[in-house]
């Protein structure tokens, strides 16, 4: 299968593809029906108010759709991403807590660029990230005790 690890790793890595796929599909599920409608909405209203005519074509739709969605699906990869570098021992979850203030800023700017000039719409990418956030540093706590205690059995076996 994952010929280059070994047993008990290949069965950590394929846990992270379901988990993965559901975060996956979560973001873009959230941006679909929840962002998009309200950044077309908000394209409307501003055309109306400038009266100006909207045209989209089949290829600005479908474009901007996925410029909106895919990147949701992969900022909602976070957890997994934090869990990973948990479990590589390159993370801990007192780290995580100790840059929360800039996390928090850097997620600010990430959902800045996502979204329109508009306060609404980034409140609206910003609290979702935010709550992904602290959602994985939880998932770090728990990450991060199963690897003291496979550390803790190991050492107990090498005894």
């Amino acid at each position: 299968m994952l010929s280059g690890l070994h047993e008990n790793e290949q069965k950590a890595t394929l846990a992270y593809i379901p988990f993965a796929f559901l975060l996956l599909l979560t973001g873009i599920s959230f941006a679909y029906f929840v962002l998009f409608p309200f950044l077309v909405q908000f394209m409307s209203n501003l055309s109306e108010r400038l009266g100006i005519t909207e045209q989209y074509g089949i290829n600005e739709y479908f474009s901007f759709l996925f410029q909106v969605t895919l990147p949701f699906g992969i900022l909602f990869q976070l957890p997994v991403v934090v869990m990973f570098f948990t479990r590589l021992g390159l993370l801990t979850p007192d780290f995580l807590k100790q840059v929360r203030k800039f996390a928090y800023f850097l997620l600010l700017v990430v959902a800045g660029f996502i979204t329109p000039p508009e306060l609404l719409s980034h409140l609206m990418v910003t609290l979702p990230l935010l709550l992904l956030y602290e959602f994985s540093i939880w998932v770090s706590k728990i990450t991060y005790r199963k690897v003291l205690k496979a550390e803790q059995e190991r050492e107990q076996e090498n005894k």
